[in-house]
């Protein structure tokens, strides 16, 4: 264990003084797993998957994570439970997946009782959903819909941090007259939520770097993502989370 916490000190010093925040708010044994999770994704961000310090062989505790939505969820799971080594802080035990395919927003609201229910209060809560509505609901309707629901999250869960993770770009939106008013919608309903997100102390995960033209990244059918689309939306979240974990 003393050449375990060696490992740590050293690789403690190179990331510096977001990691000394972190340790530095522990208060009692509880808060010791988040700050250990907390510190995981910072050095994830720190260090390239090719020179992963041995931190990670030591302490692969996490904290309470909890990712919910479509079946781009679904498939992102998949994807990262047959790679854990790659991903290995979105895959821990007390990481809670729940990727519907073909969820719709109206269905959120039982994933969420069904977490309250069973007693699991994530640390934080990400939020995928949305796409399946686009072509069916107004948009108003559905971005005033959103908000009150992420709003009463928040109040289901007092101790979360939750999280908007930006509406993937499809090629084609099942239902939808035109694609590209869809789209359009789309990228209204992001921003919407980009600027209502801070109101509740909440945070985004943008996805600037996933597009529907990007070919590479997409299945045949031009909504789910492949492998490499997959590693890429993995790698925004832990990217991600690390930003938001440094600024707490």
């Amino acid at each position: 264990m003393n050449n375990h916490r060696e490992l740590s000190k050293n690789y403690y010093s190179q990331i510096g003084t977001p990691v000394k925040n972190v340790l530095g708010s522990l208060k009692n044994f509880k808060n010791f797993f988040v700050s250990i999770h907390s510190i995981e994704f910072l050095l994830y961000a720190k260090f390239t998957k090719n020179s992963r310090p041995p931190f990670f062989s030591y302490f692969s505790v996490t904290s309470d994570l909890s990712i919910v939505g479509s079946s781009i969820v679904h498939w992102a799971e998949r994807r990262a439970r047959s790679e854990r080594a790659k991903w290995s802080l979105l895959t821990a035990t007390t990481t809670h997946w729940d990727g519907r395919r073909g969820m719709v927003w109206s269905q959120l609201n039982a994933a969420c009782e069904r977490m309250a229910k069973a007693n699991k209060h994530p640390r934080w809560l990400i939020i995928h959903l949305g796409g399946n509505d686009l072509a069916s609901t107004p948009l108003k309707n559905l971005i005033q819909k959103i908000q009150k629901d992420v709003m009463s999250y928040s109040k289901l869960f007092p101790e979360a941090c939750i999280i908007w993770s930006d509406i993937l770009p499809r090629a084609t939106y099942r239902g939808a007259i035109s694609n590209a008013k869809v789209e359009k919608s789309r990228k209204s309903l992001n921003n919407a939520m980009r600027l209502y997100m801070p109101q509740i102390n909440g945070h985004i995960i943008q996805h600037r770097n996933i597009q529907w033209d990007a070919h590479h990244l997409y299945r045949q059918d031009g909504v789910h993502l492949n492998d490499t689309g997959n590693d890429v939306l993995l790698g925004n979240i832990t990217q991600a989370m690390a930003t938001i974990i440094a600024s707490q």
